[in-house]
């Protein structure tokens, strides 16, 4: 949507690389920047009051899974603005969907709801000090491969009947 309100959106599904590898790299690019400034934020509190953050280094590995399921369901949300153009409405409704899924146990049924089982993992490391557990993290792994590879094949379809359909030039 930002691309279709800058008037760039044409110029995005013309470069050689296509729009999906020039997606996923800008929001790469922008995860760094707000991991960075997050981490630049922490720094600075704990400087402030003295506390300290118990952070491990394997503290990571759920919040990428995390973000993983996360850019499948937004490559699926891409799709719909790319067919339907308005889904703005839809879009804000989505994020308390999202605060669901994020707050959903990690277990039974939610196993198979997207970003559940990931943000449930890092809940428990994080709340209750619970240690990584190898098996946790990759039934987690495979449902955000699930949905990711899910939100790429449904916005590779969207391209294909956006470029059939003659709606990008609508932007």
């Amino acid at each position: 949507m930002e691309e279709a309100q800058t008037g760039t959106l044409e110029q995005v599904f013309l470069t050689p690389y296509g729009p999906i590898p020039l997606f996923l790299v800008r929001n790469l690019a922008g995860l760094l920047a707000q991991g960075l400034l997050v981490l630049l934020v922490a720094l600075t509190l704990m400087a402030l009051t003295g506390a300290r953050l118990a952070f491990t280094p394997g503290g990571v590995l759920p919040f990428l899974v995390v973000v993983l399921g996360g850019y499948g369901l937004g490559f699926a949300m891409a799709s719909l603005a790319l067919l339907f153009k308005r889904v703005g409405q839809v879009l804000g409704l989505s994020q308390f969907l999202l605060l669901f899924l994020l707050q959903a146990p990690g277990s039974g049924v939610f196993l198979f709801l997207p970003l559940a089982p990931g943000a449930a993992l890092a809940r428990r490391m994080l709340a209750e000090g619970a240690p990584l557990e190898a098996w946790s993290l990759g039934l987690a792994f495979l449902n955000s491969l699930a949905y990711f590879l899910l939100g790429l094949f449904l916005f590779r379809g969207a391209v294909g009947r956006a470029k059939r359909l003659g709606l990008l030039h609508g932007y």
